[in-house]
């Protein structure tokens, strides 16, 4: 099959990571896989096995099937006249990054979700029942896996002290994310008690004791493996990836997240709340107080993204997807 994935633009964020993974993975199939890009950037910071263009270089006819990304390249492909099957790749519901702030834009957007004539592909419970009450009747959800060469327990990056090490993760540029910076909020009842680091491609708002900004790939796992807890604090995510990345290094998440929880597991694999200051708090306090249910959580979330969390049973069913099985 010849298969393309249509991109907006390659930085650093957790959806070009998928992306990437899907097209690495296809190539490795035998696939021929193409990653176009409308910027015409290409992504540079993880191994690429495919072939790379710019939207000036796209042949809609050369391809079997191609897969539009972030919601912006939709009419792109819907406008295309080709024989390639069509589809959506659907990693989070974009219109809800600035629902309250542009009300009338989001609106616009909204309306793509319910154009039948791409066929959605998810990652994510939630934006399935979405897309069925959109009128799709087809909606393929295929979770992510991890990529365990890169996501596994290894030396800290800076050694362990005697204070419980807490990694904040993410960023507060818009309104489905952590724009009440909740996650700093419930550090600071802690803050004798426990060391803050922080994580983020953006600079940081906060005097953290460590700030990480777009580390290396091989240094992520590092950083994780350096902290003892993960916080993660989102309005809406589609499937937030750093609980899943931190507990493949042993690191235990607490989150505060609405919507995209899909294997988050509460007393199992980490301590889950919705966006809610007391309630994340709460759950902080707990496991940085209770070093016996730190264990457990560790170990359990080490389990967990080793049996759910391979890629070879989530690209049977993508080749399958593409490939019109």
């Amino acid at each position: 099959m010849k298969i393309c994935y249509l991109n907006l633009a390659s930085q650093v964020f957790g959806g070009v990571r998928i992306v990437n993974e899907h097209c690495n993975r296809l190539a490795d199939r035998g696939h021929e896989v193409g990653y176009c890009s409308l910027t015409g950037d290409k992504v540079e910071w993880l191994p690429v096995r495919y072939r790379s263009f710019s939207w000036n270089e796209m042949n809609p006819r050369e391809w079997d099937a191609i897969v539009a990304t972030e919601v912006n390249t939709w009419p792109f492909l819907q406008r295309m006249v080709t024989s390639a099957r069509k589809f959506t790749f659907v990693q989070m519901l974009e219109w809800k990054f600035f629902q309250a702030s542009r009300p009338q834009a989001a609106n616009r957007v909204k309306v793509y979700y319910h154009w039948l004539g791409l066929t959605p592909i998810t990652i994510s419970k939630h934006i399935v029942k979405h897309l069925e009450s959109c009128g799709h009747r087809e909606v393929h959800l295929i979770p992510y896996g991890l990529d365990f060469d890169l996501f596994h327990p290894d030396e800290p990056i800076i050694p362990k002290g005697d204070k419980v090490r807490v990694l904040i993760e993410g960023h507060v540029v818009n309104e489905a994310k952590d724009v009440d910076q909740l996650a700093w909020q419930a550090c600071q009842y802690l803050r004798d008690d426990i060391e803050v680091w922080g994580l983020s491609q953006f600079e940081p708002l906060y005097p953290f004791d460590q700030f990480f900004r777009l580390p290396k790939q091989e240094d992520l796992r590092r950083i994780y493996s350096a902290c003892d807890i993960l916080v993660k604090a989102s309005r809406v995510e589609g499937k937030a990836a750093s609980p899943f990345e931190a507990m493949a290094c042993g690191c235990v998440p607490v989150c505060a997240i609405n919507e995209g929880i899909d294997d988050l597991v509460y007393g199992k694999n980490c301590l889950l709340s919705q966006y809610n200051l007391l309630k994340l708090r709460h759950n902080l306090e707990k496991l940085v107080s209770d070093d016996s249910l730190r264990g457990k959580l560790r170990q359990n979330g080490l389990e967990y993204v080793k049996e759910h969390f391979q890629w070879d049973d989530k690209m049977d069913t993508l080749e399958n997807v593409l490939c019109g099985q």
